[in-house]
């Protein structure tokens, strides 16, 4: 089967000539594209969900049940995302704690010095007795 690839192509419901981006790719098709236009695709699936949830729901259990493999797969994928993302977030909030503990332990040598500067007679008094 000859694919052939052309600048666009008119949609079979919308009647207008668009370029090939706006159409889906269906390999089934003689030249690889879907006959709908995206918009077009989107509008007629608006109609169709709300008119038919039984069979939405329906389709939506064959796939689970057909495909719990990649379920499980795309689950474990997201855990570890998610892990890796908290490991990260631990990381930095660990190194900003870090952070501020050396800023606020040099906040305080540096109140310590200058009260010991500007009490040094008091200080001195105090250790001599």
């Amino acid at each position: 089967m000859v694919k052939k690839m052309t600048a666009s192509k008119i949609c079979s419901k919308c009647g207008e000539e668009k370029p090939v981006e706006a159409f889906s790719i269906n390999n089934r098709r003689t030249d690889g594209l879907e006959g709908f236009c995206r918009l077009c695709r989107k509008e007629t699936r608006k109609e169709w969900v709300p008119s038919n949830p039984e069979k939405l729901k329906e389709l939506g259990a064959k796939w689970r049940a057909e495909n719990q493999g990649k379920i499980k797969a795309g689950q474990e994928r997201l855990k570890a995302e998610k892990r890796e993302a908290t490991a990260a977030k631990r990381v930095k909030r660990d190194a900003e704690r870090a952070e501020r503990s050396e800023e606020i332990a040099r906040e305080k040598r540096e109140r310590r010095s200058k009260y010991k500067k500007a009490n040094r007679e008091k200080i001195n008094e105090a250790v001599r007795r």
